[in-house]
């Protein structure tokens, strides 16, 4: 019996873990935990399965795990002659992540340099940070597209 208790709070160490990871880069607690759980667990689980498992509301599973497939973290599927929806990681959670990533940062990349160049003519101080922070972001885009690169010839991530 100890293996198991030792399993079970291995496991819940690190969802808390991920739930206060996840805080820290300005996503919900609950968002983190629901992934951290669905990283260990094999199959997919329902919204009620992973609200008793992490002992908060179906809403809030429900609120969360929207957020998370909308940044390709995870998935939705469902199982035959069931009408519910369920929630895996993905084949390549990491890889869609960095999809992601890189299109919220070209996006800002672009508003950047289209403010620079509307300013193309007056503010010269303006265009300097925009041009400076345009070189960030294109520093991220490198590095995303780099790691990209890299872990799609390893296989999933």
């Amino acid at each position: 019996m100890t293996d198991a208790c030792s399993r079970e709070e291995t496991i819940q160490s690190f969802v808390e873990a991920m739930g206060r990871d996840f805080e820290k880069e300005s996503m919900p607690r609950i968002a983190g935990r629901v992934f951290g759980l669905l990283l260990l667990e094999t199959g997919p689980h329902g919204l009620q399965q992973l609200a008793e498992r992490l002992r908060v509301s179906r809403a809030s599973v429900s609120t969360n795990t929207r957020l998370l497939e909308e940044r390709g973290m995870i998935e939705r599927v469902t199982l035959p002659g069931d009408r519910r929806d369920y929630y895996r990681i993905g084949e390549a959670p990491g890889l869609s992540m960095l999809d992601k990533a890189s299109e919220r940062i070209r996006v800002t990349h672009q508003l950047l340099s289209s403010m620079r160049y509307r300013l193309a003519d007056c503010a010269p101080e303006a265009r300097s940070r925009l041009r400076s922070m345009e070189r960030v972001y294109e520093a991220f885009l490198s590095a995303i597209d780099h790691a990209f690169d890299e872990l799609s010839d390893t296989g999933p991530a």
